[in-house]
């Protein structure tokens, strides 16, 4: 469909632009963010669809019903421009997710893949050209999102759209390229020295291992795979400790620990209980952290997503929250019982490697480029959770 393609080539300059331009020319030469430019030019080119894709989708109840409840919040909001800010971002988010729903194929999902996995491999090698010059006082690569966290993360985003690539593509060049750019990565993500991007591969991969170990009737197989794991980790760990430069890091970011996160998370739970039932119950509204950010010598945005959300919305938010990746663990489930790789078992478990990210207040940075491909992907997976997706 000409439009599905439209669509797509929006979401292609979205994360060109986002990728590639750093923030500081991003603010500097535009007046808003760059989410608000595209995506408001998808929607009014495709106003006359409108009425086709804004509906209540039950399979999409739990998100709609957030959008509602941070939409209500803009009422009692301590900041009504950082709430109207971050509610039109959402908004903008909600409404592709609902394009989505109503219009995606699984070819689609096959094209968006593609695309992000050759930005990706446009992506790496960018920052193996800059590893040496995009650095900080500490001599850590900060990557072209000049942050090493955020840079971390976005190779974890690509290394794991690299390995869906190798499992599920045709082309004999396709997975030759695939390999060679998820090793790139990991050392990618060992020069930044934040950890994120592994945390995002770990959880992915072991998903998968959940997989093996549930569908093989074979007990022995089951063996075969766990022991291979094990001890290929146990192998990995003891000659990388033997490497002073590994291990000076490994050392490093146990004594970094949370970086002051446990610290954030108090402050906000602590001042949240100090107030009455009510604000437990709906939170502050949305844009609450940032009109809090006295509350904490750290960057706010650290607190974890449970602390964060009940902030905002309460518990009423959580529990939708949960219910909004219960529906993915559904299809996760489903996909198990059918004891096929084949179907949406890979995406299901990127999503829920992104979710469970236990920092950077994931679920809420609706600017952000692994956080709008979290909720798209959502979106796509309930819709198609019963097709099967190859890169044909």
């Amino acid at each position: 469909m000409i439009k599905n393609n439209f669509f797509l080539l929006m979401l292609s300059i979205y994360s060109v632009i986002i990728l590639f331009v750093p923030m500081e020319y991003r603010v500097n030469v535009l007046p808003v963010s760059i989410n608000y430019i595209i995506f408001s030019v998808f929607i009014i080119v495709n106003i006359s669809l409108a009425s086709d894709y804004i509906k209540l989708y039950r399979q999409l109840v739990p998100m709609s019903l957030i959008v509602l409840l941070f939409t209500l919040s803009l009422v009692y909001a301590p900041n009504n421009y950082d709430a109207l800010v971050q509610l039109i971002s959402l908004l903008l988010l909600y409404f592709l997710m609902l394009y989505i729903f109503t219009y995606f194929k699984s070819n689609d999902v096959v094209k968006l893949i593609r695309i992000l996995f050759y930005l990706g491999v446009i992506y790496s090698l960018a920052s193996l050209i800059t590893v040496d010059k995009l650095v900080d006082y500490q001599g850590h690569f900060v990557g072209l999102a000049s942050n090493r966290h955020n840079t971390s993360l976005i190779f974890g985003f690509f290394c794991i759209i690299s390995f869906i690539v190798l499992m599920k593509s045709q082309y004999f060049l396709e997975r030759l390229i695939s390999i060679f750019n998820f090793f790139l990565f990991q050392y990618l993500i060992f020069v930044t020295s934040a950890r994120v991007g592994f945390f995002l591969e770990l959880v992915f991969f072991l998903f998968l291992l959940l997989f093996l170990l549930l569908v093989k009737k074979n007990i022995i197989v089951k063996l075969a795979v766990l022991s291979t794991v094990i001890f290929g980790l146990l192998i990995m760990s003891f000659y990388l400790l033997e490497i002073d430069e590994i291990s000076n890091y490994i050392d490093s970011a146990i004594k970094r620990g949370s970086t002051g996160r446990d610290e954030i998370n108090q402050a906000l739970s602590l001042y949240q209980s100090k107030y009455n039932f009510i604000f437990s119950v709906l939170g502050f509204g949305i844009g609450a952290l940032e009109s809090h950010r006295h509350l904490s010598e750290h960057f706010i945005r650290d607190s974890n997503n449970l602390t964060a959300v009940v902030f905002c919305i309460g518990y009423i938010g959580l529990i939708l929250y949960f219910l909004l990746f219960a529906s993915v663990i559904k299809v996760l489930i489903r996909n198990i019982n059918t004891k096929s790789l084949g179907n949406s078992y890979l995406y299901t478990s990127f999503i829920l490697s992104i979710a469970l990210i236990p920092s950077e207040t994931i679920w809420l940075n609706f600017n952000e480029f692994v956080t709008v491909f979290m909720y798209l992907f959502i979106a796509a997976i309930l819709k198609l959770d019963s097709l099967d997706i190859d890169l044909k």
